[in-house]
């Protein structure tokens, strides 16, 4: 009798063919974490439902029930309606939480404090700023220190050295409140710090304002295996050094910009943080050689299901690396996704990898619901999701029941799967990510999906599993072997990094894409699902191929200026001026100029004009004028020369220092067309727009004038002047704006009689008025100037649309 057939000799059941699984909507936990997450991210459309308008919606939600309840009708949209509300109602107490009374924030804003707590996450350094994360403990007041709570981002320049992790320290300080800069494409900051439970920052000006303490307690566990691991990276070169940190420990301050730019060109940027990618890798590893080992004892396969074991035993590695790495959320959220599938696996539905999804991300989002706007958690979740849905339609394993091949061929199959599922991995990863990608770093790798085969088993394949060995070999004293595996792991280590620099210093190996829109980011997704839907039909065929190709035409052929007006737009910045002016005929010209350089800030950061044009889709830029040159604004006008084609620069003198040093160096290797603001005495003509341009007294930059159809803009750099410092500037053309850096001076307006007077920087209103018609403040949103000839009209971004 045929082991296939029944006891008469019939057919048997075909147990080759496998049930298809469930659309994913059919599983009820996904519906229900986007029903969550729909919630969460209501909360960023200004959805806060105040007063009436929440009890209309609950007179809503109550007369749905009754309904339903009456009808039968609708009930599945019940629990979907809850948890929306659930999400909601989670995000916006996580954005203005309940805090007690001794928290920071209740202590005064703007006035000098001392602090007492400690570094709870590694420092970074970034554009030459230094990032500290205080966890305050003590506040000295008038009666002594007194007990407070809270988490603080101290910021600051010039600190040659940095305390490390866990090191009690005493700061001087004045604690802010962090501010969104109000402009169009703006980073949400408030947001991503209350994220990470922080409401409260403050800059430190100096060295002096930071005193490290001497702690009586000894430091726990995984502070000793940490600053062991540190002394063992110590006599390293510096890439192996901020790698090994990265990798093992999750500490990203010693990765530089170039390394930065490096993995950012090639679409590896995920491997510096210890994410999913890293605890799977580390997961399937231990999973195999766990199971190998029992597969050695017969015995033990007798008695025990060696999957369920091994799926057990494969949960320590990864809780042992996700406490060596210092916890951080990234890795929490990590280690709560790789072992919800391992439950699942454990529990016989090792094919549920959705569901696994989903409840790790209800999870993740009950306990932390801002976490729904960290790109991580985003490239995360919707990689694996990607890969989960799309993976088994591209690769199908090999057919086990071909025994009639020989050795060599099977082998020949199976190299061959895994080659295609490799590869097929990283392109449904980079191509699922890529307008999340393109909207956080304007630039998608297009050698990713090969770069990513070589350093991925490099990386977490060989590299990280040597390095928790040392930690592991350290911790028991055994030193020489601790070194003996971070050498070993060191080829890897290096090996993988010169693949990824090789592969970033290709020409063309990257893309530099604008922010993309609403519209384009939904007929991506739109076309991706319904070119691989499970069900394919004609139907579907079709309207994936329009939406691709409407998708490329939004690409190819943005929507220009069809208006023939001036404009020009003020950004709220904090480094200083920040404008663009775009002219009848769609030239684009930047306008920047740079606050003077004092103690505590002597290091400007990137600020609003790049966001600012990736948001516009801007991808080339005419001019770039520079009215002064300073360390706050030389690092901004760098990003751009890198980010955007750029046919000429128009610069003023600036003060001497690194930062300007390094943008005149890049504008010269580059090519581009350097030209001295002050030096030059003819207008620059833009068709029928005039740019005139004046020295001011005392070599501090220089201001412009803007002519266009009879009407007149004046552009003063953030320095101090008075009228006397600009002869010459008036004209019998009507003066229709004023841009200056501080609240307009009674004798400028008799001067110079401006119709509109725009005031950029960090000034805001004083409760004073002026005899003018019209008052604008940058920091109170982005200010956008339209001349057309007959009439100037104003507009000011308010967080959402411009209002006039």
């Amino acid at each position: 009798m045929g082991t296939r057939g029944l006891s008469d000799g019939g057919p048997g059941p075909d147990k080759s063919k496998v049930a298809p699984p469930p659309p994913p909507l059919a599983r009820p936990l996904i519906p229900l974490t986007l029903a969550l997450a729909l919630g969460v991210a209501s909360s960023a459309w200004e959805m806060r439902l105040p007063g009436p308008a929440l009890a209309v919606a609950c007179a809503v939600l109550f007369s749905f029930l009754v309904w339903t309840g009456l009808t039968g009708r609708g009930a599945r949209l019940v629990p979907l309606a809850l948890f929306w509300f659930l999400g909601l109602a989670l995000a916006r107490q996580a954005l203005n939480p309940v805090l007690p009374a001794h928290h920071v924030v209740r202590l005064p804003q703007g006035q000098e404090l001392t602090l007492k707590g400690r570094l709870y996450m590694p420092a970074q350094i970034q554009e030459g700023r230094v990032r500290l994360f205080l966890e305050a403990s003590h506040g000295l007041g008038p009666h002594g220190w007194q007990p407070v709570s809270g988490k603080v981002l101290l910021t600051g320049s010039g600190h040659s050295w940095l305390p490390s992790e866990g090191t009690e320290v005493v700061v001087r300080t004045a604690l802010r409140k962090p501010r969104d800069l109000l402009n169009p494409g703006a980073f949400p900051r408030c947001r991503y710090l209350a994220a990470k439970g922080i409401f409260r920052e403050g800059r430190l000006r100096g060295p002096a304002d930071l005193v490290v303490l001497s702690s009586g307690k000894p430091p726990g566990t995984r502070d000793r295996l940490r600053q062991g691991f540190r002394d063992l990276l110590a006599p390293m070169d510096q890439v192996s050094r901020a790698l090994y940190l990265a990798l093992v420990l999750g500490d990203q301050g010693e990765v530089g910009r170039e390394m930065r730019l490096a993995f950012s060109r090639t679409g590896t940027s995920h491997l510096l943080a210890i994410s999913g990618l890293h605890l799977g890798s580390l997961a399937g590893l231990g999973f195999l050689a766990i199971f190998w080992l029992l597969r050695r004892f017969p015995r033990i396969l007798l008695q025990v299901n060696a999957i369920k074991l091994a799926t057990v035993l494969a949960a320590i590695p990864v809780v042992t690396y996700a406490w060596i790495a210092g916890g951080s959320p990234a890795t929490q959220r990590a280690e709560i996704m790789i072992l919800a599938y391992l439950f699942l696996v454990l529990a016989g539905r090792p094919r549920e990898l959705l569901s696994a999804l989903a409840l790790a991300a209800m999870l993740m989002l009950i306990l932390s619901p801002l976490l729904l706007f960290s790109l991580s958690f985003q490239l995360s979740f919707i990689s694996v999701a990607a890969l989960a849905y799309l993976l088994p339609r591209l690769v199908t394993p090999p057919d086990p029941e071909a025994s009639d091949l020989g050795l060599a061929k099977k082998w020949g199959r199976r190299v061959f799967f895994w080659f295609k599922g490799a590869l097929s991995a990283s392109g449904v990863a980079t191509l699922a990510t890529a307008p999340l990608v393109a909207a956080s770093f304007h630039t998608v790798s297009l050698l990713g999906i090969i770069v990513n085969l070589v350093a991925i088993p490099l990386l977490n394949g060989l590299a990280v599993p040597l390095g928790l060995l040392a930690v592991a070999a350290q911790a028991i004293k055994l030193t020489p072997l601790a070194q003996g595996c971070l050498s070993l792991g060191q080829i890897p280590l290096m090996g993988a990094y010169a693949a990824i620099s090789w592969a970033a210093g290709l020409p063309g190996g990257a893309l530099t894409l604008p922010t993309p829109s609403w519209l384009q980011t939904g007929l991506y997704y739109g076309a991706a699902l319904l070119i691989f839907h499970p069900k394919r039909t004609k139907f579907t065929g079709f309207a994936g191929v329009l939406a691709a190709i409407l998708l490329a035409g939004t690409i190819i052929m943005p929507v220009g200026r069809a208006s023939q007006t001036l404009e020009l737009t003020l950004l709220d910045s904090p480094a200083g001026l920040a404008g663009v002016l775009i002219t009848p005929d769609d030239q684009r010209l930047v306008i920047s100029g740079g606050w003077p350089a004092w103690p505590g800030r002597e290091a400007g950061s990137v600020g609003p004009l790049t966001e600012y044009l990736h948001w516009r889709q801007f991808r080339q830029l005419d001019k770039l004028l520079g009215l002064s040159l300073t360390s706050q604004n030389a690092p901004e006008l760098l990003r751009l020369a890198q980010e955007f084609r750029l046919r000429e620069a128009w610069l003023a003198d600036g003060i001497s220092g690194p930062e300007v040093i390094q943008l005149r160096n890049f504008l010269g290797d580059q090519g581009y067309p350097v030209r001295n603001l002050r030096r030059s005495e003819a207008p620059i003509v833009l068709g029928a727009v005039r740019l005139m341009c004046f020295a001011l007294e005392g070599g501090r930059g220089a201001g412009l004038k803007i002519s266009f159809a009879g009407q007149q803009v004046l552009v003063l750099p953030p320095v101090r002047l008075t009228v006397a410092a600009f002869p010459g500037v008036a004209s019998e053309e009507p003066l229709e704006a004023l841009v200056i850096p501080h609240p307009p001076d009674p004798e400028w307006l008799a001067a110079l009689q401006p119709r509109q007077v725009i005031v950029y920087g960090t000034s805001g209103r004083t409760g004073q008025s002026f005899p003018v018609p019209g008052l604008f403040y940058t920091r109170e949103g982005a200010v956008t100037l339209q001349l057309s000839g007959k009439r100037a009209v104003v507009s000011q971004f308010r967080g959402g649309s411009p209002a006039e």
